[in-house]
């Protein structure tokens, strides 16, 4: 059987954090069902950036950190193999081959999950924000809502969002029958259906898997309010550099994602950006069916809905509620850092100890070369013969015939009179 490799390439804001923490999840049911998931926890993940920050003074480059999951993953292991990362689209050919031949797969099948324009701009915006943007709403939809595609804004929404694009970038590793399309549900109350047709890509029975945390699958972006505060705050931290605004900018969202549950309306295209949305969502769709792809789903849940009654088109944020906001997030950074000083002094503390103890096994080491031959090799005899007994004692602690042996051992001397 041919170990084939399946690789969800995105597009960002459509159901990836849900596939992914479902996966994460249930990594052992997939590996029954023959499937090996490839990728870190959210927790593993965030240890090793900020273990490689740490030592390098640098975030580590995506594409070397997909290829050590890859590599890690693939180790050992004869079935499919599924990697899910919605940066996967736009990247280059040469790293799409490596990342195959690093897999040993001989054969690759392409999953782009796709969402209806008009819910994908304000939560791309809102995301943005999160991650250090600042651009106000009315910039950020006059930039991107155009076909020029001439200013960065635009190019970096649609390298990540226009999903038939990334099929042709990557046609030139697998043929179209190895291509699908899977389309969001129109309602995300019943976010199952998306994992089903994911299943039915992988040839597996969806039945059985345990839903993940809301916590850990929903990828809720900050409110309008939070992510207001968010954007001015970044614009007064502008010329932070690059081993400060790591830190910084996690810790600022962290403390304002608090006001997520914050009741506010939802945020929706303006409505004289909806007839551009339209006719993009729409050529978008012909494209699609041009490339003969498998749709997993209806194309036609990737048209904009009506217009929502209740939501609003502009971020109008009063400056009571940025006040309010802005405390809160001062309170939550309050805790982040209580917690992060009494991580650091621990840690100092542990350091200090560890170099009393270096101190210590240096004098003595000096102490050892200063000493006659003789006395000395007697010295490190000595130290040697009790490094071993210690190590005696840890195993004796660990494995339970060598406890039993032990205790046998000190009945036998107590019956004896020797002394244990």
């Amino acid at each position: 059987m041919a170990k084939r490799l399946f690789l969800h390439l995105g597009a960002m804001k459509s159901g990836t954090t849900y596939i992914q923490a479902l996966c994460t999840e249930n990594q052992e049911r997939l590996e029954q069902a023959g499937v090996r998931w490839v990728r870190a926890s959210e927790e593993e993940k965030r240890a090793a950036e900020a273990d490689h920050f740490l030592r390098t003074g640098e975030e580590e480059p995506r594409n070397t950190r997909m290829l050590r999951q890859m590599r890690q993953a693939s180790r050992d292991w004869d079935g499919d193999l599924f990697m899910s990362m919605e940066l996967l689209g736009p990247r280059a050919p040469g790293f799409q081959r490596r990342l195959i031949a690093t897999a040993g797969a001989d054969e690759l099948y392409l999953i782009v999950s796709a969402r209806d324009l008009a819910r994908v701009i304000p939560s791309r915006w809102q995301q943005t924000t999160r991650e250090s943007g600042t651009w106000t709403w009315t910039e950020y939809v006059r930039q991107v809502c155009t076909d020029a595609e001439e200013n960065q804004t635009a190019h970096g929404f649609w390298r990540h969002q226009d999903v038939a694009q990334m099929l042709r970038h990557w046609s030139a590793v697998t043929e179209p029958d190895r291509m699908y399309l899977v389309t969001v549900p129109v309602s995300w109350s019943n976010r199952g259906v998306l994992w089903r047709r994911f299943a039915q890509v992988l040839g597996i029975d969806p039945d059985g898997y345990r839903e993940p945390d809301d916590s850990e699958s929903a990828n809720t972006s900050l409110s309008m309010t939070a992510a207001e505060v968010r954007r001015r705050v970044t614009q007064r931290v502008g010329d932070l550099g690059p081993s400060h605004k790591y830190g910084f900018k996690n810790a600022v969202s962290a403390a304002l994602y608090g006001d997520r549950d914050h009741k506010e309306p939802r945020l929706q295209i303006p409505a004289s950006y909806r007839p551009w949305v339209e006719q993009r969502s729409r050529r978008m769709i012909d494209e699609l069916k041009e490339l003969q792809v498998e749709v997993v789903g209806d194309l036609d849940e990737l048209l904009p809905g009506p217009p929502d009654p209740d939501a609003v088109e502009t971020v109008e944020v009063g400056e009571a509620d940025l006040l309010d906001t802005a405390l809160d997030g001062l309170a939550g950074l309050g805790r982040i850092m209580g917690e992060t000083s009494l991580e650091h002094q621990a840690l100092q503390h542990r350091y200090a100890v560890l170099e009393r103890k270096q101190a210590e096994l240096a004098q003595e080491n000096a102490e050892l070369r200063r000493q006659p031959a003789p006395a000395g090799k007697q010295l490190r005899e000595e130290r040697s013969n009790q490094s071993i007994a210690q190590r005696t004692r840890r195993i004796a602690r660990r494995s339970r015939t060598a406890r039993w042996c032990v205790q046998k051992l000190r009945a036998v001397r107590r019956r004896i009179g020797q002394p244990r």
